[in-house]
């Protein structure tokens, strides 16, 4: 019954014939909206062509920071490894690696203790133990004299003290390694001024 029914009605619209201001109406709404429809979708297209180079340049800028910051990380390096290498006696070697901790201190006052400025301040804590480890307590002839070695370590002693407050005061866990690799730096150079203590107090008698 139901197929039957479906079938007369359908007869029935096969009879209906609109007139022609009807067909005219038919064909202006077609066109009107095929329109509309291409706008929304050129609007689309553009919207999408418009974000990806904004994308690609906000992509291309943050490598080529990351890369800046790397190469400066490395060129740093470099020219304090060459100022050292160049450095006439051992007292100008160590006094530069100082200057590169306080460099280093200064940056992490500056700015947040992220981990890249953290490994460049243990990096240079490193350098100058080793710097420091060179000198001779007595000096050396024409060169440097032992209370210029003493004078250097007070102000190594005070570095390694202020790395640890700073380390502290910036909150950082990552910091921790820092603050251990400091005192133990620490206790070596107190242990070379004690040294020099008692070579001054066996001096005057």
């Amino acid at each position: 019954m139901k197929d039957k029914q479906i079938i007369e009605q359908l007869h029935l619209l096969q009879t209906v014939k609109p007139d022609a201001k009807t067909l005219r109406l038919i064909r202006k709404r077609i066109p009107a909206q095929g329109i509309f429809n291409k706008g929304m979708n050129f609007r689309k297209l553009f919207s999408v062509t418009q974000l990806l180079p904004l994308t690609a340049f906000a992509g291309i800028v943050i490598i080529f920071l990351i890369i800046m910051i790397f190469l400066q990380n490395i060129f740093t390096s470099a020219w304090i490894s060459a100022t050292i290498a160049l450095a006439p006696n051992h007292y100008e070697k160590a006094k530069i690696a100082l200057e590169n901790v306080q460099n280093q201190l200064s940056s992490l006052k500056d700015n947040n203790a992220d981990s890249n400025k953290l490994n460049n301040l243990s990096q240079a804590l490193a350098l100058a133990n080793t710097e420091m480890s060179g000198l001779q307590l007595v000096g050396e002839k024409g060169k440097y004299t032992s209370y210029q070695c003493e004078e250097l370590y007070e102000f190594y002693h005070k570095d390694l003290e202020q790395t640890q407050n700073v380390i502290i005061s910036s909150k950082n866990n990552s910091g921790e390694s820092i603050i251990k690799q400091a005192v133990q730096y620490d206790n070596q150079a107190m242990s070379k001024l004690k040294r020099y203590n008692e070579k001054r107090w066996m001096d005057k008698n």
